[in-house]
């Protein structure tokens, strides 16, 4: 097992330029009475499980946010102290899951173990939602960045009060069940079930006049439920019966063709689905074949142009190496795909470019995973420092919402010492953060998130594009 520590001594480096910037030139500029940040403190330290090396998908950036973390808070006082007492260095304790499940699982353990009260992580989807409830079951808390299962979201107040429900102890799907996790994980990614209504929605804002669709997904968990999603969008939505099919874990190209062949039987104008972002290759090469394919006696009458609306977001992904044939249809825009992506015009995503610029300015903002670990590791921080060292789970996370959901005097990342001093003041806080606009819900889901599409380009490389899906 490889582990990453970002040991004490990075967090007492920025602490040493931190006390030059905010301590003795705030003496001599504001004449305070005490620097704000003692470097020579015991550091306290938050803890991360991400997939520093090995599978990870888009999960993989967000280890991007710990060194940034660690230079913007440390140069701003610390974390903990008082109006009267400085703050000590944040350091982070970041533990590598490898992309696996078995690792992913022990070394959350490890930092549980190890004491830190709250830890950001675990990775994708197949990481996360087996092992989140380890660090919930001791009171540890969790902020997790990309993990969408349904599963993952907590009991809502209505589902706690509800006798009929019940209350899993671990992350579960069952029905007329949900996961009992205290308020304790906190998520900024989205849920799969809002992703397939967002791919429908997609689809009828560009296609207003569709009336026959088609299914294709994932024979997996994330799968299932952005099919709810879908089936759920697209019946509000008046597309009656709606042809499907599952996609196997490693699907050829021959059997993309048996799918499409299978399900177009409606002659349908949209086809809408989740297809991981490793076989979207595969599916274009079926359908460009196909397309082409001037035996097919039954073909539909739509097929050579029936529009695709896919999750995941095909962004990362180089498909320059496909068939020009492929290449033409992915880069036709005949296909999109959809997921959660940040607006760099955000005024919290503006603040954290400006912490990067001054971290590293060759550093450039590669994905929102970045800035979701990076939202979690200011709100615990500045919870942390608001209710002290020795709170307990349930006061510490009630911080977070507090720190996040407002009402309260707006702080961006770039705001953190301020926000610091108006804690002290007891002023309450409204975070807007580097990933957009940060409040959760009483389940522990992110609000108000914004959805994007990706567009293949001609060279073969997807870009996202800045257009707001909002689903009806």
């Amino acid at each position: 097992m490889k582990t990453k520590w970002l040991h004490w001594t990075l967090a007492l480096a920025f602490g040493a330029f931190a006390m030059s910037a905010c301590g003795d030139d705030k003496k001599e500029e504001e004449e305070e009475e005490f620097d704000c940040f003692n470097d020579e403190g015991e550091p306290y330290a938050i803890g991360s499980a991400s997939p520093i090396t090995g599978a990870g998908g888009t999960s993989i950036f967000a280890k991007d946010a710990t060194p940034v973390a660690i230079f913007e808070i440390n140069r701003h006082c610390g974390i903990l102290g008082s109006a009267t007492e400085a703050g000590v260095p944040l350091a982070i304790t970041e533990l590598d899951t490898q992309g696996s499940v078995t690792t992913a699982q022990a070394v959350t353990q490890q930092l549980v173990d190890a004491g830190v009260k709250a830890m950001t992580g675990i990775g994708a989807n197949d990481t996360t939602a087996p092992n989140a409830n380890i660090p919930v079951a001791a009171g540890v808390l969790l902020g997790t960045y990309i993990g969408t299962q349904d599963s993952l979201s907590g009991c809502s107040a209505a589902q706690l009060a509800d006798g009929a429900i019940t209350k899993s102890p671990t992350p579960s799907n069952a029905a007329n069940t949900c996961w009992d996790n205290h308020g304790y994980h906190f998520r900024l990614s989205h849920r799969t079930f809002d992703w397939g209504r967002t791919v429908v929605q997609r689809g009828i804002d560009v296609n207003p006049t569709a009336t026959r669709a088609a299914i294709m997904t994932a024979s997996n968990p994330t799968g299932d439920a952005v099919k709810r999603g879908i089936v759920a969008r697209a019946a509000a939505a008046g597309f009656g019966t709606i042809p499907e099919s599952g996609i196997t874990a490693s699907p050829t190209v021959d059997e993309f063709k048996t799918i499409l062949q299978t399900i177009t039987t409606n002659d349908p104008q949209v086809i809408f689905g989740y297809v991981p972002q490793q076989n979207v290759r595969q599916l274009a090469e079926a359908y460009s074949q196909l397309k082409a394919d001037t035996t097919w006696g039954a073909k539909p009458a739509s097929f050579n142009t029936v529009k695709f609306y896919l999750a995941p977001p095909t962004y990362g992904t180089d498909y320059s190496n496909v068939s020009a044939a492929a290449l033409a249809f992915l880069a036709s825009n005949q296909m999109e795909s959809v997921g959660v992506n940040f607006d760099l015009a955000w005024p919290g995503t503006e603040a954290y470019a400006r912490i990067l610029a001054d971290y590293d300015p060759t550093k450039v903002i590669e994905s929102v995973q970045t800035l979701r670990n990076f939202d979690m590791y200011f709100l615990f921080s500045l919870a942390i420092t608001k209710v002290g060292a020795d709170a307990d789970a349930a006061t510490l996370a009630q911080a977070v919402r507090d720190l996040a959901n407002g009402p309260g005097e707006v702080v961006y990342p770039d705001d953190y010492e301020h926000a610091r001093d108006l804690i002290f003041q007891g002023v309450d806080i409204d975070y807007e953060g580097a990933s957009g606009r940060v409040e959760f819900d009483d389940r522990g889901d992110a609000q108000g998130l914004v959805y994007n599409n990706v567009l293949v380009q001609t060279n073969g490389i997807p870009l996202w594009t800045t257009t707001p899906i909002t689903v009806q």
